[in-house]
Parts: C-alpha cells; structure tokens; sequence
C-alpha cells in the first residue's frame, strides 16, 4: 500500500468535486437546508405543544408538498431522460415543436398529481388515520395551485438541462427543495424570522399552506389565500416558460447534439 497512490486518487476527487460550484453546492446545501427546516419547525412546536389539530396540520402539509416536490422534479426529468439517452436532437428534428412537447409536460402533470396524491393521501390515512377530505372541496383549489407551483419549478430547471446538459443534473433534486423552507409547509410564516417572512410572502405555495392551516384550524380559510397563491403562480409560471423557451432556442443554435 502506497500513501502516494491513495492522496493521488484523493487528489483527483478533490479537485474535479471541489472545483464545481454544483457539486460543493450539492453537499453543502441538504445538512442546510434540513436544519433549517427541523430547527424551525421544532421551536414552533415547542410553544404550541397544546395544539389540538398539530398532527393532521403536519402530515397533510407533508402529503400536499410532495405535489410541489415530486412533480417539478419529474417535469424536468423527463427531459433530463432525454438528454441522457442522448435523444434530444432526434426528439426534436420531428414536427414536434417545442409547445407541443411542454403541453405533453402538462399532461404528465397531471398524471402523476394524482398517483402523488392518492399514493400519499392513502398512506397518511391507513398509519395515522388522518384524511385529506377533512379538507372537503377545498383540497381541489389546493391542489391546482401547488401543481402550478410545480410546472414553474420544473420548467425553469427544464431551462437549465437544455443548455447545460447532464452538468446540470444537481440542480434537478435541489431546486425544488429551496422552497420548503420558505413555504410554511409545517409550520406558520409567523414562526420565520422577519426578514424570511418577506420573501415567503412572494412564494405561491406559502398562501397554501397557510390557508390549510386555518381551514383545519377553524373549518373556514380567507379567499384571499388563493387568488395570491394563482396570481403569483402565474407570474412566475409565465417567466419560467420564457426562460425556458429561450435557453431551448439558445441552446439550438448551439447545437442539441453536445448535449450529454
């Protein structure tokens, strides 16, 4: 055994994982990100232990995220499939135009809303005997909104693949996540610290889950909570689909064929 051979592989590592913003972001950014979270949602709990709805509030903000997780996240790999199966360029020199490709996003969409949503409703159900319909007719509006959360994630991280290719495959499971924080998923913005609250309040999942809350809470929520949520959703879909129609057209003319 060589010490020399052993710093050199270590060498290597170092300097092809250190040297990329995406790989040290990557590392870095998950212990982040879950102690924020935990750490926030614990000291909440901690002041509200007498809480009667605490659990179902939890558990049905979990089950409501993961249409915002898991969608955006699929949105873009279906794209990122392609470019890894190295099908890019053949997918779109057919009449396939690039509208047509995003509105099958869309359907896809909305597809996988409901196994997302039947798959963890029922999990949450049958371990803690906890309900989504509790929500009653409600649960529709929220779901509409936390799927349009999902395509402006997605679309933009569509955005990113197309141009950089399989270098940019961190980002597909990290962007996403950068909202939860934000989002008040598990626990009210009033739990943030002031200046976080300021950029929660411009997020569309934020008035979601603050609306489901009081909908559990009190048996009522303000209307207000959805048309801020559908406003912002289609201020921020609208500009991702433009980024992501330019960085498609910047990266055409490049030429679809470096992408790996």
């Amino acid at each position: 055994m060589k010490m020399h051979r052993i710093m050199a592989v270590i060498r290597r590592h170092v300097l092809t994982s250190y040297s990329r913003f995406d790989r040290l972001f990557n590392m870095l950014y998950w212990p982040f990100i879950n102690i924020i979270i935990w750490g926030i949602t614990s000291i909440w709990i901690q002041n509200i232990a007498h809480e009667l709805n605490l659990a179902a509030m939890m558990l049905t903000g979990l089950v409501l995220w993961q249409i915002v997780f898991r969608i955006n996240i699929e949105t873009a790999k279906c794209l990122y499939e392609e470019v890894l199966d190295q099908n890019i360029i053949n997918l779109f020199s057919t009449p396939l135009t690039w509208a047509e490709w995003v509105c099958a996003m869309l359907g896809i969409g909305i597809i996988n809303l409901f196994l997302v949503i039947i798959t963890s409703g029922a999990t949450v159900w049958f371990l803690y005997s906890i309900s989504l319909f509790d929500l009653g007719w409600s649960i529709i509006p929220f779901m509409m909104c936390l799927l349009l959360s999902a395509w402006f994630i997605g679309f933009f991280i569509s955005g990113l693949l197309i141009y950089w290719g399989s270098k940019a495959t961190d980002y597909l499971y990290t962007i996403g996540y950068v909202f939860s924080p934000f989002s008040a998923i598990y626990y009210p913005v009033s739990a943030l610290p002031m200046p976080v609250q300021k950029i929660s309040n411009m997020l569309p999942t934020t008035p979601i889950f603050e609306a489901m809350r009081q909908l559990l809470k009190t048996g009522t929520y303000s209307s207000e909570y959805l048309i801020k949520s559908f406003v912002l959703n289609g201020v921020y879909l609208t500009c991702s689909l433009i980024f992501f129609y330019y960085m498609f057209n910047k990266s055409k003319a490049k030429g679809l064929g470096r992408l790996d």
